[in-house]
């Protein structure tokens, strides 16, 4: 559904179904939910549903490149992953989640971004996690968007994190990752079937590198 205002403005409803991840998708995509996309490494297929999509022109209209030449859009989206991957700091494949999305762009420029990523399951290097969940946030006007409040089940124990991806410059993007795990099982942890290893373990992991370079990571643990 869709409705067209004056001064080259949209107002739009949009759902699609069964879209791949790839290049012609980030560039199609409104910014906002391209970087969030980057952000979280996301590949597979996912699907969109825009209950809120209006768009207005550059100011003038003219379509110019210049500063100021990219257009406004508000938004308010539901983004389904359903059997896809991500990185929230950790791989994770088999995804089913849902991640609910609302943000400004203002000039062509991620102005806000607020929203909630939910993953009823996923697996991480083999093991279930359940109840995974995480809230998404740009409140400034640098170029970070901040995925925070992660928290999820796996081996019988917890994950707790926060992640900061920057978005600024021109090669791919930057993270840093803080993340803890309390309380796990060692025998599904280690995935042994040596009976003599057991008990529970705390981990702490810090994580900084480049998206989507599992080559360039750097960082320590206890």
């Amino acid at each position: 559904v869709w409705r067209r205002c004056a001064k080259q403005a949209w107002d739009l409803r949009l759902s699609a179904r069964d879209l791949k991840v790839d290049d012609n998708l980030l560039k199609a995509a409104p910014q906002a939910i391209s970087d969030v996309l980057k952000a979280l490494s996301v590949q597979g297929r996912i699907s969109v549903e825009f209950s809120r999509l209006a768009y207005r022109d550059a100011a003038g209209g003219g379509g110019g490149t210049g500063p100021g030449a990219g257009p406004d859009i508000d938004f308010a989206s539901k983004i389904m992953l359903d059997d896809a991957s991500m990185d929230l700091g950790f791989p994770a494949e088999h995804v089913k989640s849902t991640i609910d999305l609302a943000g400004l762009v203002r000039e062509g420029e991620i102005h806000r971004l607020a929203g909630k990523i939910s993953a009823d399951s996923l697996t991480i290097a083999g093991r279930a996690g359940t109840n995974f969940k995480a809230e998404i946030a740009k409140s400034t006007d640098d170029p970070l968007i901040q995925i925070s409040h992660i928290g999820g089940a796996l081996a019988g124990g917890d994950v707790a994190g926060d992640l900061q991806y920057d978005y600024g410059g021109n090669g791919p993007g930057k993270y840093d990752l803080g993340l803890v795990l309390r309380e796990a099982d060692v025998t599904p942890l280690t995935n042994s079937d040596d009976k003599n290893i057991r008990g529970h373990v705390k981990a702490s992991l810090q994580l900084s590198g480049v998206a989507g370079q599992a080559n360039n990571r750097r960082g320590h643990g206890d």
